[in-house]
């Protein structure tokens, strides 16, 4: 997956993130770490905004796969043999980009 920073110009590999999160000189940004030096994603008006972002990140990846529900398309006799709705895995987001506000 790639994150986009907030201004569009730059994507970042998040397999290469070592670490994502609130620097403590500037609690109103989210930074990344990695092996090539540091980057702001982005600049947000309070803290609790930042930390609101930061959680739109974590629900992305903490499940390992996104399922919706669709509805059988089958007209089976026996509803046994077939459930009415079906969970289908859907794949994650590829692209994350860092909200503007």
């Amino acid at each position: 997956m790639i994150i986009v920073n907030q201004e569009k110009t730059r994507i970042v590999n998040f397999d290469r993130v070592e670490i994502l999160g609130i620097p403590f000189e500037n609690e109103k940004q989210i930074a990344c770490n990695f092996n090539a030096g540091k980057m702001v994603l982005g600049n947000y008006k309070t803290e609790e905004r930042a930390k609101e972002v930061l959680q739109e990140i974590v629900k992305l990846f903490k499940n390992e796969e996104f399922f919706h529900i669709r509805k059988s398309s089958l007209n089976n006799l026996d509803e046994l043999a077939e459930p009415k709705y079906i969970l289908k895995p859907v794949s994650r987001p590829k692209v994350y980009e860092m909200p503007d506000e």
